[in-house]
């Protein structure tokens, strides 16, 4: 049967912590843990937080003490207000502030809700349907951008009565007076919004629960103590970045150094420096993270860099590609990183974040399988020199009392074990499901095999298998697009794509992935109408006009490029009878290079 499942007495992982109590008292959070810490290190770094300037690079420091103080002023402040077990959502740049916000939202009880700012040189759908969706009462951001965020509130909600509140210039509720609110482990902490759909994102309830459970499975598969360091430039408001970098190194006890992400895309060898200065220990980063540096080292960055301290490397957020982890092994191994460093993980956010990855300091797990066997859904091993192999990535064994199980979608049953299905998951790490929406929640969250009835499991929509106790994945049931760590809804790149310019119509839009060079690059097609066609045919430079709008208004809402736009006359979309498109039919006529491109 392919369910692997290996049970653990969580009691074990925190042999000789002095959090061991509050830990497992059922009314624990992470609240109990950070006080604890502030108790214990008061003065032990917390965060570090760069900022890189043409003139060099300015720092921030927080001590636990200093968190806990900030973190209880801004959760007294919400108890005033009233917000416990109520929704704040949270707009800041990257940045210590962002930080206190979060914890000061645990503080009170309050629901937090982490997005990005809004700001005039990107779209605003994403933000703003969260707005719509939560519906908070409260918005805190800094000092710095209240106007900015006052001023867009009025455009997209001109009705609404929401406080907006900068967190550095409070000062009439003092962090003495605040009082531990009475959450127990089932309460929710926060809502962590899909990062795949800018027109209608999905919130996944995590609750203190789910937090906590998650964070004893990072720990266990990690081995860490106070003593080592996390490297960030993940967004805050993205699972990976807010969980494992930001919350994780709370729990475990050790300190963070972050950065704004933008900074780590102008110079992606800043991560790599950083990591090398402040002798970072662990670091998360998507396959894509890896191939830059790669093609953006150079010799002289070589010789300096010094990753030695470099213990664990995770690749996760997005298709991890073995030939990347092989070629960064390769050409960082002159800077000390270790082959053991690597390390594959599989998540999502609906199960509050990392489902599995291995908790061994070895090699990473990579195999080679055949090719034409995987696309039948069927696993076979294969010769790695061999022709037509794919070489997967081990992402380890569920823990802790997690359990993975490989499911045929169609018919919910098992899979055998040489057969690739869908991931199905259940532990106390699956969140509660999406904010007010029961209806997918019940689809999605309490999905129960038709042989027996167990259940309840999350479906994670992700095809994969377990072969000698690793879960390996082939890919993805839906048509997500994984792009840069995040994922992109192909339906919302779309109806931008559609509104982009008057010659494209509704339904005449597709949008996917290709893999180019080792990394998924977006693909978009859009059939011309015909009256446009006609009145631009003999006009010079229409197709390129069209072309750079859909370009432009694709990076402006979802912050991506279109690798190729490809206009095509009109019928050469594929859809079904009903009318729906067709998205990977459309993919194989253009790897095919069947398609009958329009120009004028």
């Amino acid at each position: 049967m392919s369910r692997y499942s290996v049970q653990a007495n969580i009691e074990d992982v925190f042999d000789g912590d002095p959090l061991r109590p509050q830990v497992l008292a059922r009314d624990a959070s992470l609240v109990d843990i950070l006080q604890r810490r502030s108790l214990l290190h008061p003065m032990k770094l917390a965060y570090k937080f760069l900022r890189y300037t043409p003139t060099g690079c300015s720092e921030r420091d927080w001590t636990y003490q200093e968190l806990d103080w900030q973190a209880r002023s801004i959760g007294a402040a919400l108890t005033h207000m009233g917000m416990f077990q109520k929704p704040v959502l949270l707009l800041f740049p990257s940045g210590l502030e962002y930080v206190a916000a979060f914890f000061g939202c645990l503080y009170a009880g309050a629901i937090a809700v982490p997005a990005y700012p809004p700001r005039r040189t990107r779209s605003t759908d994403r933000v703003q349907s969260i707005l719509e969706d939560a519906r908070p009462s409260v918005i805190l951001t800094t000092s710095s951008i209240q106007a900015t965020v006052c001023e867009w509130l009025t455009f997209a909600t001109p009705e609404a009565d929401i406080a907006v509140i900068a967190v550095d210039a409070l000062e009439e509720v003092s962090a003495d007076v605040w009082q531990k609110p009475p959450v127990s482990r089932d309460a929710l902490a926060f809502l962590q919004y899909t990062s795949g759909s800018t027109a209608t994102p999905k919130g996944v309830m995590v609750s203190h629960g789910n937090l906590l459970h998650n964070a004893a499975l990072i720990r266990h598969y990690s081995q860490f103590d106070e003593n080592n360091v996390c490297v960030s430039w993940l967004p805050i408001y993205h699972d990976m970045g807010l969980i494992a970098a930001i919350l994780q190194p709370v729990y475990a006890g050790y300190s963070t150094v972050f950065m704004d992400p933008v900074q780590f895309l102008q110079f992606p060898m800043r991560w790599l420096y950083t990591i090398s200065q402040h002798r970072g220990t662990i670091s998360y980063a998507p396959n894509f993270a890896y191939e830059q540096c790669i093609r953006r080292a150079k010799p002289d960055d070589i010789a300096s860099l010094d990753l030695s301290c470099w213990q664990i490397a995770v690749n996760g957020a997005e298709p991890i590609r073995t030939e990347t982890i092989e070629r960064f092994m390769e050409t960082f191994a002159p800077c000390g990183f270790q082959p053991t460093t690597p390390r594959f993980a599989y998540g999502l956010a609906e199960a509050t974040l990392v489902v599995t990855t291995p908790s061994q300091r070895t090699h990473p797990v990579m195999r080679a399988f055949d090719k034409s066997a995987l696309e039948k859904n069927i696993v076979a091993l294969a010769d790695p020199q061999a022709l037509h192999t794919q070489k997967l990535a081990g992402c380890g064994a569920p823990d802790l009392g997690q359990q993975v199980v490989i499911v045929h979608p169609e018919h919910r049953t098992r899979c055998a074990a040489d057969e690739i299905g869908e991931i199905w998951i259940q532990g106390e790490s699956v969140a509660m499901g999406y904010w007010q929406k029961p209806e997918v929640t019940e689809q999605i969250f309490h999905a129960r095999l038709s042989e027996s009835g167990e259940g309840p499991f999350l479906r994670t929509g992700d095809l994969g298998f377990i072969h000698e106790g690793h879960l390996y994945i082939t890919g993805r049931i839906k048509d997500v697009i994984i792009l840069n760590g995040r994922n992109h809804y192909p339906q919302d790149i779309e109806l931008t794509m559609e509104r982009s310019h008057p010659a494209l119509h509704p339904g005449g839009c597709v949008a996917f992935a290709v893999e180019r060079e080792g990394q998924e690059q977006l693909v978009v097609m859009a059939e011309i109408t015909p009256r446009y066609r006609w009145q631009q045919n003999q006009l010079d430079g229409a197709a390129t006009e069209i072309q750079a709008a859909i370009r432009r208004y694709i990076a402006d809402a979802h912050d991506i490029r279109a690798h190729d736009v490809v206009l095509l006359q009109m019928g050469e979309i594929l859809k079904t009878s009903s009318g729906k498109l067709q998205r990977r039919a459309c993919r194989a006529k253009y790897l095919a290079g069947e398609l009958n491109r329009w120009s004028a």
